[in-house]
């Protein structure tokens, strides 16, 4: 994926999606991400991560970086395209990724809400993928509110910390949601509140959701 995204010569869909694609799945891997990250381009979220001087630093940039954008996803999509913009959130909760397994983890699971499966078989061996180890697997809002509640443990003061537990309460209610979403949307939101309550991020997020396959729940500050 790398490759594809610094060579070029794609369809012109796949040449917009493919440095996001290359990046998300990279960082989940753990590769240094430096390359991929020039090929972005130049903005905030990316000098942020170049500019980084350590690995905790760096690690969290990167998770900044695609919780800013919701066409962020470890695959190339098939079935119909994302309709929403780069950076924008998909209307029809088409936005970061769901959980993926072995059998379907190069691949979108297209229109997932409407019950389409349009997945391709990955070429892999029996039993579990290189790719799934360090929980890979997770969804979008559990693996980047690993990386985030990490970070803020020992860097509380930087200021895109209570930004960054925003868009997790965000990506947790418009994203794909699985079983144990809500427990990072409600610990995100409850950091935020107890420790940046002053703050434009929290006054934006009067509320977390659950809305899992199950429940849909509005949750608003001093409630469980």
């Amino acid at each position: 994926m790398k490759e594809a995204a610094l060579g070029g010569g794609l369809a012109p869909e796949l040449e917009r999606e493919a440095p996001m694609t290359a990046f998300t799945r990279g960082l989940m891997l753990g590769e240094d991400l430096t390359e991929v990250a020039r090929r972005m381009g130049d903005d905030s979220l990316t000098r942020a991560y170049l500019e980084a001087r350590d690995s905790a630093g760096k690690r969290f940039a990167a998770a900044f970086l695609p919780l800013h954008r919701p066409e962020a996803r470890p695959y190339y999509a098939t079935g119909i395209v994302r309709q929403a913009p780069a950076g924008k959130l998909d209307p029809y909760r088409d936005n970061w990724w769901r959980p993926m397994n072995v059998e379907g983890a190069l691949d979108s699971r297209a229109n997932w809400e409407w019950g389409v499966y349009l997945s391709v078989p990955a070429p892999v061996a029996a039993g579990k993928a290189a790719f799934l180890d360090g929980g890979a697997e997770a969804e979008a809002a559990n693996f980047l509110g690993g990386i985030v509640f990490e970070y803020a443990k020992a860097h509380g003061d930087d200021a895109r910390v209570p930004e960054a537990l925003y868009s997790l309460v965000r990506a947790g209610h418009y994203g794909c949601a699985g079983p144990d979403t809500w427990k990072t949307t409600r610990a995100a939101f409850r950091l935020l509140h107890r420790r940046y309550g002053e703050t434009t991020w929290a006054k934006k997020t009067p509320t977390w959701f659950r809305n899992d396959d199950v429940i849909w729940k509005t949750v608003r500050p001093g409630g469980s």
